[in-house]
This record gives structure tokens, sequence and C-alpha cells, in this order.
């Protein structure tokens, strides 16, 4: 598929600019993942002040899910510059509308699912880390941990919900360059019109 092979080629020709995004964003799935674990995978609750624990948890990991969401769509600019020449050659050599979307809806999801699956393994590594912090700092000695597939899913489904925004705040952003598109192929085929006609 041509479309995934040009999505690939500028996330590769592009790596000084696509690998410190990618490393940002697989952070912040690690903090949203930590978050997650520490509700979820723990006997947090159950252990005494452990209500007011969850619920500073809880109020965390929401501005944590707003700031990450925030930061990849505003990280995500300094990768616009370099894609919008990217996709004004695309459009030049041929690629519709549709087929630009599909660039751009595919190199998205590259980035999602590489930020996300590098982001659970931070996450998962660190977890132990943070219960043990937790465990010391606040004298939970009975505090302990269990890996579940819960947390992983809902980090997972959350950063997909922040990654189909991006996207579609992406071809909102690309609009002008599809309508440039159109109107270079409308002036052609007026072009070519005339050139018969005369």
């Amino acid at each position: 598929m041509i479309q995934f092979k040009l999505a690939y080629h500028h996330l590769v020709k592009n790596k000084n600019q696509s690998l410190p995004f990618i490393f940002s964003n697989a952070i912040w799935v690690a903090v949203v993942y930590i978050f997650l674990a520490m509700l979820y995978d723990t006997n947090l609750k159950n252990i005494s002040f452990g209500a007011i624990a969850v619920a500073l948890m809880q109020l965390g990991l929401g501005f944590v899910i707003l700031v990450s969401g925030l930061a990849i769509i505003y990280a995500e600019q300094t990768l616009s510059k370099q894609r919008t020449k990217e996709l004004g050659l695309y459009s030049m050599l041929g690629l519709n509308k549709h087929n630009l979307r599909q660039v751009i809806g595919i190199e998205n999801l590259l980035f999602y699912a590489i930020s996300t699956g590098l982001g659970l393994i931070i996450g998962i590594t660190f977890s132990k880390l943070s219960v043990m912090s937790l465990r010391v700092l606040l004298n939970f000695e009975h505090l302990h941990q269990t890996l579940t597939i819960k947390p992983i899913a809902i980090a997972a489904i959350i950063f997909a919900i922040v990654f189909l925004l991006l996207t579609l705040y992406d071809f909102g952003g690309y609009a002008t360059l599809i309508l440039l598109h159109y109107g270079i192929n409308l002036l052609k085929r007026k072009q070519y019109r005339k050139d018969i006609h005369f």
C-alpha cells in the first residue's frame, strides 16, 4: 500500500523530529499507566487513609491526562511544517484528498502504536518502583501490587482517543493544502481545455 510506505518513509526520514516526539509521548503513556496501576492493581483503597490517597490519585490522573493530551498536540506541531511540505509534494505527484488523509491517518497510527507500546513497557517496569516508594513514604507496609490487564487497556484507550482527536485536528489543519491541491488540478484542467480548443 503506497500510503503506508509514504507514512513510514516520512517517519523514518525525519527521525530527528519523530524520535523525540515518540519518546515524549511514551513518557506520558508511562505516567498515566502508573497512576492507573496504583488505582486498579493495588490494594490502596483497603489501607488506612487509602481512600484519601485514591482520591488524590484520581485527581492527579485527570490532570495528567489533560496535560498529556495538550502536550502531545503541541509537540505534534513541530512535525507539521515538514509534513506540510511532504503532503504538498505528494499532492503534486497526484495523490487526491482521500490519499492524503490516509497518509496522515497511517502516520498517526504508527506514532500511536510505537508510543503506546513503548510507554506501557516503561510504565510496567517503573510501576513496581512507584509502589515501593509509596509504601516507604506513607508507611503502607501492607500495600502490594498485582499486574492486571485493566490499566493497560484503559491507558491504551485513553491515548487512542487522544491520537484520534489529533488525527481529526490534522485533517482540519491540512484542509487548506487539500483545497490548494484541487485548485491546482482545476487550473490544469482549464489550461488543458484551452490548449485543445486552441
